[in-house]
């Protein structure tokens, strides 16, 4: 399989993945470029979140179209956040829903 094709089969799995982690899979910065291919040649299947780092920096988490979603807590805290699989922690914590999925955005060519 070519980079390109592990890269597309892990977004198709529901995996969600950030540029960094592309790099990972090919111990190289030719991770990020097939990503950026990818998502620039069906960007309407894909959709992303901005997630701050612990150092201060942001950085995007891009899925396949719903494979980032909004939860509740289960500890009865009246906060959501948003899921992906794997689960990148909870990514970003809010106080309401609607607050949540307005964060979860659409890849743009």
């Amino acid at each position: 399989m070519t980079i390109r094709e592990v890269i597309q089969a892990e977004l198709d799995n529901g995996r969600a993945m950030c540029y960094g982690q592309a790099n990972e899979i090919t111990n190289s910065q030719s991770g990020e470029r097939r990503l950026r291919e990818i998502l620039a040649d069906d960007p309407d299947k894909y959709q992303y979140v901005m997630v701050k780092s612990q150092h201060g920096g942001s950085y995007m988490v891009f899925a396949k179209r719903g494979a980032i979603d909004v939860k509740e807590a289960v500890n009865g805290d009246n906060v959501c956040y948003i899921h992906s699989n794997p689960i990148i922690a909870p990514l970003l914590v809010f106080k309401s829903t609607d607050e949540a999925k307005a964060q979860i955005k659409e890849v743009k060519r």
